[in-house]
């Protein structure tokens, strides 16, 4: 019986042992209390930023479509506008020579004499 009592004894001592260096290692209800208000704020503080910044890339993407939008306003009015804008800016003729023929030939004509061509409109009644 003696030797099962030191056995007991013993065993006693090194869970004794084995819970001292549990405590000083473990973490105990304070400690995961403080670790959960910490992630608590880190969380917090994250979302914050997550919608600081999300609001500002919206800001930008609105300005880039403002911005893309006026270009291709701009272009469209610049190719209705440059085919007109060719009859207002005219080279001068030289003056014809009396041996020269006043046709153009086909080889000498540039892409915009089609405009040139056309017939004037009939005058209102």
């Amino acid at each position: 019986m003696e030797a099962r009592v030191a056995k007991l004894e013993a065993d006693l001592t090194a869970i004794k042992l084995d819970v001292a260096v549990i405590k000083a290692n473990g973490a105990a209800k304070s400690d995961i209390a403080e670790l959960k208000a910490a992630t608590k704020a880190d969380i917090a503080e994250l979302k914050s930023t997550t919608k600081t910044d999300i609001a500002e890339l919206k800001v930008a993407i609105a300005d880039s479509q403002a911005k893309i939008i006026m270009w291709v306003v701009v272009a469209i009015f610049l190719a209705q506008l440059l085919p007109l804008l060719k009859d207002f800016i005219k080279p001068a003729d030289p003056a014809p020579a009396a041996t020269q023929s006043t046709a153009t030939p086909a080889s000498q004509e540039g892409p915009w004499t089609q405009y040139q061509k056309q017939p004037a409109p009939p005058a209102a009644k």
